[in-house]
């Protein structure tokens, strides 16, 4: 439901053709890892501590993760768990005060737009577990080395997460090139605001949605979805953070403002309750 999406129904043909499709023993999740060689990394979580999506935190009020994570249930009824290598425990959690998602987000067969940014309900200082990721501000060339992370299964097909944070090395492809891959069925789906990462014998999977792609140190991507967890010439697909820079900063601008104004409005209200009570009738 929450899980890093996969696209099968008009995928399926390709893969069964390609002999691409594995459905067991295949590790699709990297190799255990600890929050400290990643420490921007973040579970996104239902109040029962439900793992939902991975995300990152940008500085010490905003996560940024994937919009479709919230299609089956709304950002205030999620917390957030930092500073952990394991999403069930460890940490701290915070709530979720306020939030945006993209304009322009849908999710017809693929999420398009698909990013989202949290705001936590109290401020999270950056320690050796928790650090801040800075926003890549031009795009990698292909081919470049990468890292995704998150709580994804270990088997493609597998339910449930893996409680421990886990890491895998993956290679960047921008959105030009990633729409040759898939026999060509991914240029129908990719658009300038997506990039790829092909797999490194590893890729993300289930859980991983909202993960952070990172080169470098810097965020360059958010995982979005897939077809078939890494599957040969099936990369996973990522926002591109590059390309929704500019909304990102600007989004974030609106969201402050939208507090303030919600405080003033709740400021003036709680004036008038007083000065209701002590009129003289």
């Amino acid at each position: 439901m929450f899980h890093l999406t996969v696209i099968v129904t008009l995928l399926c043909v390709a893969f069964v053709e390609t002999h691409a499709w594995q459905w067991t023993k295949r590790i699709i999740s990297g190799e255990e890892t600890f929050i400290r060689s990643h420490p921007y990394q973040v579970s996104i979580q239902t109040k029962a501590n439900e793992h939902i999506c991975g995300g990152c935190i940008i500085n010490k009020f905003i996560v940024l993760t994937a919009a479709h994570c919230f299609d089956d249930i709304e950002p205030h009824e999620t917390k957030v768990r930092l500073g952990s290598t394991y999403y069930s425990k460890g940490g701290r959690l915070v709530g979720v005060k306020n939030f945006t998602l993209h304009y322009r987000y849908k999710f017809s067969i693929v999420p398009i737009y698909d990013i989202a940014i949290l705001k936590i309900s109290k401020p999270v200082y950056q320690t050796k577990n928790v650090r801040y990721i800075k926003l890549a501000k031009k795009r990698p060339r292909t081919g470049a080395r990468a890292v995704v992370s998150g709580w994804g299964t270990t088997v493609f097909g597998a339910n449930g997460t893996s409680a421990h944070l886990r890491k895998a090395t993956v290679r960047y492809i921008d959105s030009k090139d990633c729409a040759s891959f898939g026999r060509n069925i991914y240029r129908v789906f990719i658009t300038e605001t997506m990039i790829c990462a092909e797999t490194l014998d590893q890729a993300a999977c289930a859980g991983d949605s909202g993960s952070p792609l990172v080169v470098k140190g810097e965020l360059v991507g958010i995982a979005s979805w897939g077809a078939g967890c890494g599957a040969q010439n099936f990369p996973d697909v990522y926002t591109d953070v590059v390309a929704l820079r500019y909304w990102i900063k600007n989004a974030l601008k609106t969201l402050i403002k939208r507090e303030n104004s919600e405080k003033q409005n709740k400021q003036i209200a709680s004036k008038y309750n007083m000065n209701s009570e002590n009129r003289i009738e």
